[in-house]
């Protein structure tokens, strides 16, 4: 397994992986997500943001912004390939927690497809949608590519019950299921300040909260107050 170290938005440096797309991506740009990753800091920095949940946490971009202005974090990511990077990055920090579980509404052992040489658009169940389109890559889109694994998923709303605090920003990016995860954690965030960054898959209603702001793609920051 290599690794390779890669400074991103100016603040911190994560492990990647040198054979994998996504990385030589994050590597070109310095972090591929800036906009985003910018307004989550500011918010968790200003709001004073007691926990961080970052869902489908990739190599934890988002974590690393928001290390030193939030009092705990906690990163999920499923992907086999990608989870012994996270740790590495994140491993000496004791206010960083980290599982290599997906999330979602149930309790299951589930099967998790990935793409050997793409780390983003991993996705629960055993088919493969294209996550990506650039002819630079074809070369790497046939079947040969792509694995199932068994993955352990947990209960957002049940792990949530189990940890103390007035404010949380989660960042969800799970390839589909958002909203679904989102409206099962109502609850949890009853009383709260809470904000919630995340991909709109299946555009169903979140009847809670409002919309803060919109991004270029679908990204959504939705919560409790400004």
């Amino acid at each position: 397994m290599k690794f390779e170290q890669c400074e991103v938005y100016g603040l911190r440096s994560i492990y990647l992986n040198p054979e994998d797309i996504r990385s030589t991506w994050i590597k070109q740009r310095r972090g591929t997500q800036k906009e985003k990753v910018s307004t989550v800091r500011q918010v968790c920095s200003r709001r004073k943001i007691d926990l961080f949940v970052d869902v489908g946490a990739n190599y934890g971009e988002f974590t690393s912004a928001v290390i030193g202005v939030v009092n705990k974090a906690i990163c999920f990511e499923p992907n086999p390939f990608v989870f012994p990077y996270l740790n590495k990055s994140f491993e000496n920090e004791k206010n960083v927690t980290m599982h290599q579980k997906a999330v979602g509404t149930s309790q299951e052992s589930c099967k998790f497809t990935i793409h050997k040489n793409y780390s983003g658009g991993g996705r629960l169940g055993n088919s493969w949608e294209r996550a990506w389109k650039d002819p630079r890559y074809e070369h790497l889109q046939d079947d040969s590519f792509y694995q199932t694994v068994d993955v352990e998923k947990i209960k957002l709303n049940e792990f949530l019950n189990n940890q103390q605090f007035e404010s949380i920003f989660i960042k969800i990016d799970t390839e589909g299921g958002e909203e679904d995860i989102i409206n099962s954690i109502e609850e949890n965030l009853s009383n709260k300040r809470w904000f919630i960054l995340y991909e709109k898959n299946d555009n169903k209603p979140i009847n809670f909260g409002r919309e803060i702001m919109g991004f270029s793609n679908t990204d959504v920051l939705i919560g409790s107050d400004e």
